[in-house]
């Protein structure tokens, strides 16, 4: 495996929103992720910085869904990166 180059991307579940638009992001090209606003606040921020400048950005309701949201792609980011054990 080793030289190999896996493609891995994170799915979005962006609630309603996503019946009418489907987001996938190759994880590779993030080069972080920002979540503000409190835990118990009704609308919390989801900052996607990817490598070439560009931001996504999307807006929760839902709390919950924010954090779930952006454990996944925090999830997805720590698996793209290739294992440094000897």
């Amino acid at each position: 495996m080793a030289g190999e180059q896996i493609t891995r991307t994170v799915n979005l579940d962006l609630g309603n929103a996503a019946e009418q638009n489907m987001v996938a992001i190759n994880a590779a090209h993030i080069a972080y992720v920002k979540l503000t606003g409190s835990m118990n606040s009704d609308l919390r921020r989801m900052e996607i910085y990817i490598a070439n400048g560009a931001v996504i950005s999307m807006n929760f309701e839902e709390p919950e869904h924010a954090e779930t949201t952006f454990a996944e792609v925090i999830d997805t980011i720590n698996r793209t990166i290739p294992d440094h054990k000897l």
